[in-house]
């Protein structure tokens, strides 16, 4: 049971003051306006939040877990060590929130503005970013196993050391991004866009590339071992020293690419194309 009121809460908040280890438990703060307002170590599970502003607010280690919150504005905030395992966050606005070392289980963030988002260090699994967008976010060591990424928008993200093992990519738009050392093992990225992007040293056993486009990205050092990546497109693309072995690249091109040191044992290349490939 919470111990405040709403009436209570939206008060503290226009005075100003910091709300700490207040428990708000299945409250109902549909449309409340925290901007600006500080909270520590608070308690909002299974609360209702649907279309309320959060902009500019600062929250340290609270629980939202099991939440209601659709449509909301979280631009500017902050949600440090927070956990937001199971809540729905579906068409929210989130440009330029930090969500560092936040917890993410089941969360869904389907269809929502992540614009220059801090998720570093977030720990995931079977959350869903499906059809969102991502642009310019930082990723960098999060873990985020068995989540949906498909046909989101992550232009330019920051992915450096991230694990995404068994996710799901397909038709994702991440062009122009790095992501090097990230481990992608079982994910399925067909018909996904990594156009320029830095994938050097990254994991990507067993994973599915079929149809991928590749176009001048660099896989220096990658791990395609295994990976099923029929019809890709690896036009102009840098794979020196890559391991390629008992991966089928059928009917992919590989035109203008550097495959110096590749190793291609029991690679399957029938039908790909290496016109200018340099080994």
């Amino acid at each position: 049971m919470a111990d405040i009121t709403r009436k209570d809460v939206e008060r503290r908040i226009n005075r100003g003051e910091s709300l700490k280890e207040i428990d708000m438990t299945g409250l109902n703060l549909d449309d409340l306006n925290f901007e600006g307002a500080i909270f520590y170590k608070c308690k909002l599970t299974g609360s209702r939040i649907n279309s309320s502003n959060f902009a500019f607010s600062r929250f340290e280690a609270c629980l939202f877990n099991e939440c209601e919150m659709q449509e909301c504005n979280l631009q500017e905030s902050s949600f440090v060590e927070c956990d937001f395992s199971k809540t729905d966050l579906r068409d929210s606005i989130l440009i330029e929130a930090n969500f560092r070392q936040t917890v993410l289980h089941s969360t869904d963030f389907s269809g929502s503005f992540l614009q220059d988002v801090v998720l570093i260090e977030a720990r995931g699994d079977l959350c869903n970013f499906s059809f969102s967008t991502l642009n310019e976010s930082n990723l960098n060591g999060a873990i985020f196993h068995v989540c949906d990424f498909s046909a989101c928008h992550g232009f330019g993200i920051s992915a450096a050391a991230s694990d995404f093992t068994g996710s799901e990519f397909r038709g994702a738009r991440l062009d122009s991004s790095q992501i090097q050392g990230a481990i992608l093992n079982f994910c399925n990225l067909a018909d996904a866009s990594l156009q320029e992007c830095n994938l050097s040293k990254a994991q990507l056993f067993s994973s599915n590339l079929e149809n991928v486009r590749l176009n001048s990205a660099v896989l220096q050092e990658a791990f395609l071992m295994g990976a099923k990546a029929e019809r890709a497109d690896l036009t102009d693309t840098v794979l020196n020293n890559a391991n390629l072995t008992r991966a089928d690249f059928s009917n992919s091109i590989f035109d203008g690419a550097d495959m110096n040191g590749v190793m291609d044992q029991d690679t399957v290349l029938e039908g790909a194309s290496l016109e200018g490939v340099t080994r």
